[in-house]
């Protein structure tokens, strides 16, 4: 089997689960496209208000517990909060994209305007 390449798309929550997903596989190229210059998502709450990029309130706070809402194997800090205020949740997101490398595998500033499945698809699994 060759080697796949992954894209992903977006460096938020889900892009650092997907990131670490893809290294736990055994799936070393990978590129997350990040459409801003940071990462942590929504959960990186700012005063600017950039049209196109989603905004969280700044008071915003977590619904779930912090056992229920970590990474089985990343625990939130124990003097954090149960119910996580948006910069608590900024902060647990940065230490565990910091714990993979995350930052090397983003691409900032890239914006990903469309992907269709190759016309091969249903043989190659590629977009």
């Amino acid at each position: 089997m060759s080697a796949k390449r992954i894209g992903i798309i977006g460096a938020g929550i889900s892009g650092i689960a997907g990131v670490k997903a893809c290294r736990e596989q055994g799936f070393t190229d990978i590129v997350v496209y990040e459409r801003t210059d940071r990462i942590c998502g929504l959960w990186r709450y700012s005063e600017d208000d950039v049209e196109g990029n989603a905004m969280i309130m700044k008071t915003l706070v977590c619904n779930t517990s912090k056992e229920m809402t970590a990474f089985s194997d990343m625990p939130v800090p124990q003097e954090y909060p149960n119910y996580m205020p948006n910069n608590y949740m900024a902060q647990y997101l940065e230490s565990c994209a910091d714990s993979i490398d995350f930052k090397s595998y983003v691409k900032f500033r890239h914006q990903v305007i469309n992907c269709e499945k190759n016309v091969d698809y249903e043989e190659t699994g590629k977009w």
